[in-house]
């Protein structure tokens, strides 16, 4: 049976704009695409997976650049936390943007982990220039112990509304532990 826990919507309570340097780029130059990151027309989004959310958003709203806590792994009845950042919403005439993710959990045979959940990214008005934001929403993973062992995947489909743009971004999150290793979570 799937566990309505596994896909829970965490709003982080204060995100805040960062003036760090565009990720989406790397010395440079456009960062490789491995599918984390994707931009278009003026838009673009990068997944980050870390395993403390609070961590990671006291470091987004601390100096910058942040240093983020990130990982590829999960540990069974530990949660990850599926952080989505983005740059270049477009405001309407209310001076505010209207972005929103769907988020999903792919299992390591590709079906669906939970029911894919909808929430908003931002509606305020943007960052100044290229500066990345960090979005109002975020989704946990905890693995279960009869959850399969393998490479997961996170996948979020974000829209600018106001720009009419879609973009797909994922992460793989590999669980190595057997599940008779991992004993039993409450």
């Amino acid at each position: 049976m799937r566990r309505l826990l596994a896909l829970a919507l965490i709003f982080a309570l204060a995100p805040s704009a960062a003036s760090a340097q565009n990720t989406f780029y790397q010395n440079g130059q456009p960062a490789p695409d491995d599918g984390s990151s994707a931009r278009r027309n003026g838009f673009g989004a990068l997944l980050l997976i870390t395993p403390d959310r609070e961590a990671f958003e006291r470091a987004w709203a601390g100096p910058t650049p942040p240093n983020l806590v990130t990982t590829d792994r999960a540990e069974r009845g530990r949660p990850v936390f599926a952080m989505l950042i983005f740059s270049g919403c477009l405001a309407g005439s209310d001076g505010t943007c209207d972005v929103t993710a769907e988020f999903a959990i792919l299992r390591p045979d590709g079906s669906l982990y939970g029911d894919p959940a909808t929430a908003p990214v931002w509606n305020a008005p943007p960052a100044p220039g290229e500066n990345l934001q960090l979005s109002e929403a975020s989704v946990g993973l905890r693995i279960e112990p009869e959850d399969p062992m393998g490479i997961w995947t996170i996948r979020v489909t974000v829209t600018d509304r106001r720009r009419n743009v879609t973009l797909v971004v994922h992460r793989p999150v590999t669980v190595e532990t057997p599940a008779a290793a991992a004993g039993s979570t409450t």
